[in-house]
């Protein structure tokens, strides 16, 4: 009805051409599915949310199929690669005892499937949020809490599908309590910027998937014994620098002030959540900010491994992306 695919925001014109290959996809794909009208009856409990589920359904759909197809793709493009991942399976299957080889070959294939998935989509959302940080919105820069782009939407869009994917497949294949608080976490921190509410504060947190791309090529060449390489120790130092800097240097200091400003607006006697969303969003507001210093929590615990992993100190290793 009348639709048509729109051009690049001109806050986006500065990223130059390696951000401008196909102007506005990111916004069409979001215009469509508000488009359809599917989910309206959900607007009262996701806000503008509800307008992106098909987006949302869409990208959980991609990465389930992205997990089951990547192996048998390997398998055809780099088999060299897949048989060393079995190869070292097995070897450990044999020295450990604690399960069989043919155990062991399966599950590495099933990790190989999720990683592949991490990779991938950290890629991807990396580079929607370095747009959006070093080109920021004007929608974000004069209402921070309550701005919300098209841009910005498709990429909470994506990542939503993305958690909606993740977390029963951290359930399945038992990765743990951490990841699994990790899944939560980020599908209610997803919804919630969908709503609109911190948005901007929700695309920041996009930007803490720069240090996944290097843990999980580590993962994966760990997997088929290619530990020797220059490429390797790369990864290791790209993995724990930028989450240093990333996650601990940056992402403390904007989670602070994102809590700090939401938390003195719900004590004032002139809160703009209340004024902009109703007093039943309030709940909402406080869980954004229990989650932002939750998940700043969860960063701390995981760099402190990071440390024990680099000291040579015993601890469990990461078994899947962040």
């Amino acid at each position: 009805q009348g639709f048509r695919f729109p051009s690049r925001p001109a806050h986006l014109a500065g990223c130059g051409a390696w951000a401008s290959m196909a102007p506005g996809w990111e916004e069409a794909a979001v215009a469509w599915s508000r488009s359809l009208n599917l989910f309206s009856g959900a607007a009262a409990v996701l806000g503008e949310g509800a307008g992106v589920l098909p987006l949302i359904l869409i990208s959980a759909s991609i990465w389930l199929a992205v997990q089951f197809s990547m192996v048998p793709l390997l398998r055809l493009v780099v088999p060299s690669y897949v048989q060393a991942v079995e190869r070292v399976a097995s070897e450990k299957a044999k020295e450990s005892n604690r399960e069989t080889p043919e155990v062991a070959v399966k599950s590495a294939m099933n990790d190989i499937g999720v990683r592949s998935c991490a990779f991938i989509f950290s890629t991807i959302l990396s580079y929607g949020a370095l747009v959006l940080t070093l080109n920021p919105p004007p929608e974000f820069v004069k209402d921070p809490d309550f701005g919300s782009t098209a841009y910005a939407t498709f990429y909470c869009a994506l990542a939503t599908g993305y958690f909606v994917w993740d977390l029963p497949i951290t359930v399945i294949f038992g990765y743990g309590g951490g990841f699994l608080m990790h899944a939560i976490g980020c599908l209610s921190v997803e919804f919630i910027g969908l709503h609109p509410f911190a948005q901007d504060v929700v695309t920041f947190a996009h930007l803490f998937e720069l240090s996944t791309p290097f843990l999980n090529a580590r993962l994966l060449m760990i997997a088929s014994g290619h530990t020797n390489s220059v490429f390797f120790k790369f990864c290791e130092a790209g993995f724990a620098l930028t989450f240093f800097c990333v996650r601990i240097l940056y992402g403390f200091a904007k989670s602070f002030a994102f809590a700090r400003r939401v938390v003195l607006d719900l004590l004032s006697g002139n809160t703009q959540v209340v004024a902009r969303k109703g007093v039943a969003f309030v709940p909402i507001a406080v869980l954004a900010v229990v989650l932002c210093v939750a998940l700043c929590g969860l960063n701390a615990f995981w760099f402190s491994k990071i440390i024990k992993m680099a000291t040579g100190k015993k601890g469990s290793k990461h078994k899947k992306g962040e």
